[in-house]
């Protein structure tokens, strides 16, 4: 299916931003988030190595199950399956990339998304999976907007476009009413925290979508938000997250 996006969407870079940004890096190289030494891809070697990842993930959730279970789904999505098709969380919430995000997310250092972007973009050298034809950020409540000034995940998804020729959308999905932040709720308020509160303002004229996020906890706000893609008549969704949460 063709894509026709406009506004806030981003299509594929044109050569001429490629070479801007080839260029730039080439005299700009940026440094690594954690040690600061030259990195070209957000974190230097031996820091990534560092990185606590999640081990043995569940192909669905993105959980860790505990034991290389191949392509087995876990307990928890045998029992009650996600709407969400496929989750790439590479990393738990620990330090370097946890304080990262905590700066970006609540002290406005918009600056911190790009090295995000990079380094989990990094961690597709080692996962194989069909790319989505397009990137949607969890939408915040337009109060929430104004308050904090940005979305944290429309600038992750601005990032990982660029970084892999994936047209993003930050309009379409929106949120339909104010919800409590959930990491402030016991697990089991928090499906019905955001139950219902994501629409579409149009259709989307594709099948596969990546939804984006920061972090990802009990994966509630991933499920309403496929689910109603889905009943839209996309066919698959993925679920993207910088870090995940044991909850």
């Amino acid at each position: 299916m063709k894509n026709g996006f406009s506004g806030g969407q981003r299509a594929r870079m044109p050569w001429i931003e490629r070479y801007v940004k080839t260029v730039l890096e080439a005299l700009y190289p940026t440094q690594c988030v954690s040690c600061n030494a030259l990195a070209d891809a957000g974190i230097c070697a031996a820091c990534n190595r560092s990185l606590l990842r999640v081990e043995n993930p569940c192909p669905q959730c993105g959980a860790s199950i505990g034991y290389s279970g191949g392509n087995q789904v876990c307990g928890r999505c045998r029992r009650r399956p996600p709407a969400y098709d496929l989750t790439v969380t590479p990393f738990l919430y620990a330090p370097p990339l946890s304080s990262l995000v905590h700066q970006f997310k609540y002290r406005g250092k918009i600056g911190n998304a790009r090295p995000l972007a990079k380094i989990f973009c990094r961690e597709f050298t080692t996962r194989y999976f069909p790319l989505p034809q397009l990137l949607v950020p969890v939408p915040l409540h337009w109060t929430r907007l104004i308050r904090r000034g940005f979305n944290q995940s429309a600038e992750l998804c601005r990032h990982l476009s660029a970084e892999l020729s994936i047209p993003f959308d930050r309009s379409t999905v929106y949120r339909t009413r104010k919800t409590l932040p959930q990491v402030e709720l016991p697990l089991n308020q928090r499906r019905w925290n955001v139950r219902g509160c994501f629409e579409l303002r149009r259709p989307l004229p594709v099948e596969s979508i990546a939804i984006v996020d920061d972090v990802i906890t009990s994966g509630e706000t991933m499920h309403q938000i496929a689910s109603m893609l889905k009943n839209h008549g996309v066919t698959a969704v993925q679920a993207w997250a910088i870090l995940r949460t044991d909850v």
